[in-house]
């Protein structure tokens, strides 16, 4: 079985899922996300493949997102 190259999945709550190119764009994207809705990025777990960062505003929990390395396998 061969591994294919790795997709990068970000994901923001249950609004959103997208696949980019690269673990920076994934960073981005979310860092974006978060300025358009005000929020700070707040790192909560992190592994491997992935990370995880609770968006908010001021004390409120506006949204959780994950940026996640996949792998594919033929």
């Amino acid at each position: 079985m061969k591994t294919r190259p790795s997709k990068y999945v970000v994901q923001i709550s249950d609004l959103t899922e997208e696949y980019v190119s690269n673990w920076d764009e994934g960073v981005g994207h979310i860092a974006a996300w978060a300025a358009d809705h005000r929020c700070s990025m707040e790192p909560k777990h992190a592994g491997r493949n992935f990370c995880v960062w609770w968006l908010r505003s001021g004390i409120d929990l506006v949204a959780t997102a994950l940026l996640e390395r996949r792998y594919s396998h033929e």
